[in-house]
């Protein structure tokens, strides 16, 4: 309670008074009432009681020799803290009860001839006591507001600067920095509750010098002291903190030390998993009692420090979660990585066998079975000199001419030898030509003449996405015209297969595709993609079809082509 309310709630009286008669019937009528009353008969002698005692009401005669009534309250109100006063006359004067109230004068009594003003002088004197009490409990509540107003302001500050800290020493300290420079803790100290929720265990506190010690060296099993910590016996509002007496303790690097005993504080740190740990502080440094608004802030706190060393645990496993994941996808990316690069090779590999065993048959079918052949061939035109025609050497010869023109064409469409002897450039050249005459298909050809020499698996793969394009274009784009150009990049090979069919739904095609229902279109794409290239196919029906190639080429490649291209580039262009 402070000095102002005991003041409103005790009964100490002083009367200022020269006439004895008066006093001695005040004294007796405040006694009677329950006050305790002591007399003076001049100011000064007054005064100087109202220095060396705490007194709650003082009357004062008006007319009083050398210091009047009027001083006697002005003086008073110089005084702290300041008792309550009351100006007593014989002499109603308005002038001198308007001039004692500015003065600072509680009331001011008329003393009438029949001395009824005696009665009402307890009603008096209680009517002000309650009025001072009511006066000096608004200004406590409101310096209370005020406090809890600047206290939450400094929790929000305190918790917008610890959010802000990820590693969680550091967090711990700056928080026993931050309780005590700005929520006015003398000594605090923060302790944790093991993830098992047997053990407690120090972290940082300050000490009786100012000091911030790192106190992690403590921990001990959790016991009933600690157990009661976070199942607090104090509840104000909705707040809940624990108020006992025992040791003052300090750290002092390996065992707690005793340097005296009071009273001391527990506030539980909670989150929505429960318990976090508890906040322990004391007045052991500034000696005064504990302060219930300052307290109350602190539970504030408590709850929003749970809050966030929740969220930066739950963060921190998140973290270790990321990296375990992480760890899992680089080392599953890894092995893909190195599956795809053995099914990429045994892809090349397969293909590379496709090549050289299609190559070999070509040579095969051309070199033996063509030989033989045209042997027949000779053979069937002697007779034919010899003797008469007849219609079954007629017959014999028009099969030999379809079987010797089907190996040819089986030769060439296995592997034309040209590209192996020429190049890709008049391979394809004379593919689109070949075929677009079968079909009756107008033929455009352009390509880069500098483009040579092309390496022989990147030409096979140009040969064959060309081979099955152009395949499609006869089969269904219903097409007049047919495109292909060989283009050098800066440092790829381009290969663009257009039409002006009837052209059809791409994603459809695509989706058979994946389903295995075409393989042209897949074979396409595994042989570029072998070689790290990309394949797009584009339809607007009915504008017809356009196959885009990009394949890159070695880095010695590329320098060697961008070096003709300084030098000779020129673009070779035929129509069919």
């Amino acid at each position: 309670m402070t000095n102002t309310l005991r003041e409103a709630f005790g009964n100490r009286l002083l009367y200022i008074d020269a006439d004895r008669e008066y006093t001695r019937r005040f004294r007796e009528v405040m006694t009677t009432a329950g006050y305790e009353v002591d007399v003076v008969a001049n100011s000064a002698e007054g005064l100087s009681l109202c220095n060396g005692k705490l007194y709650n009401v003082v009357v004062v005669e008006y007319r009083m020799p050398a210091i009047d009534g009027l001083e006697v309250v002005r003086r008073l109100g110089l005084m702290g803290p300041v008792p309550a006063t009351v100006m007593l006359t014989a002499y109603g004067s308005e002038t001198v009860a308007v001039e004692a109230m500015k003065l600072g004068a509680s009331d001011y009594v008329i003393r009438d001839a029949e001395e009824k003003y005696l009665e009402s002088f307890p009603a008096i004197i209680h009517r002000i006591r309650q009025n001072r009490l009511l006066i000096e409990a608004k200004r406590l509540v409101e310096d209370s507001q005020q406090a809890i107003i600047q206290g939450l302001r400094a929790v929000v500050s305190v918790a917008d600067q610890l959010i802000r800290i990820d590693e969680m020493g550091v967090l711990y300290r700056r928080t026993i920095e931050l309780v005590r420079d700005r929520l006015g803790m003398d000594r605090v100290a923060l302790y944790l509750f093991g993830d098992d929720q047997t053990a407690i265990h120090g972290t940082f506190g300050a000490n009786r010098h100012g000091d911030i010690v790192d106190e992690r060296g403590f921990s001990e099993p959790i016991n009933d002291e600690w157990e009661r910590s976070v199942k607090p016996s104090r509840r104000m509002s909705d707040f809940q903190w624990t108020l006992s007496s025992g040791p003052y303790r300090e750290w002092d690097g390996q065992v707690y030390t005793v340097f005296g005993d009071g009273w001391r504080v527990s506030t539980p740190i909670l989150s929505t998993r429960g318990p976090v740990g508890v906040l322990m502080n004391d007045t052991a440094v500034s000696g005064v009692s504990i302060d219930d608004v300052k307290q109350e802030i602190l539970v504030v706190f408590c709850s929003v420090f749970g809050s966030i060393i929740e969220r930066k645990r739950a963060e921190a496993e998140l973290q270790t979660a990321n990296e375990v994941l992480e760890q899992r996808v680089a080392e599953r990316t890894r092995v893909l990585v190195q599956m795809n690069r053995e099914r990429q090779h045994l892809s090349r590999r397969l293909l590379e066998v496709q090549e050289t065993e299609r190559r070999a048959i070509a040579r095969e079918l051309h070199d033996e079975i063509g030989q033989a052949m045209t042997a027949v061939k000779m053979n069937l035109q002697a007779l034919g000199m010899v003797g008469p025609s007849t219609p079954q050497l007629e017959d014999a010869m028009s099969i030999k001419e379809g079987s010797l023109q089907q190996v040819r064409n089986l030769s060439l469409n296995l592997r034309p030898s040209m590209l192996d002897d020429l190049g890709l450039v008049p391979a394809l050249r004379w593919y689109l030509d070949r075929q677009s005459q079968r079909a009756g298909l107008k033929a455009h050809y352009a390509a880069d003449e500098f483009i040579e020499p092309i390496p022989p698996e990147i030409a096979s793969a140009c040969f064959r996405v060309a081979q099955e394009a152009l395949t499609n274009v006869i089969r269904h784009a219903r097409a007049e015209n047919v495109f292909v150009e060989l283009r050098q990049g800066e440092s790829e090979l381009i290969l663009i297969i257009r039409d002006d069919g009837i052209g059809f739904d791409v994603n459809r095609a695509m989706e058979r595709a994946a389903k295995g229902a075409s393989l042209g279109v897949l074979g396409m794409q595994e042989r570029v993609h072998l070689l790290d290239g990309e394949i797009n196919i584009e339809s607007v029906p009915p504008l017809g079809t356009e196959v885009w190639v990009r394949i890159p080429l070695p880095d010695d490649k590329a320098e060697t082509s961008e070096r003709s291209m300084a030098d000779d580039a020129h673009s070779h262009t035929t129509h069919g």
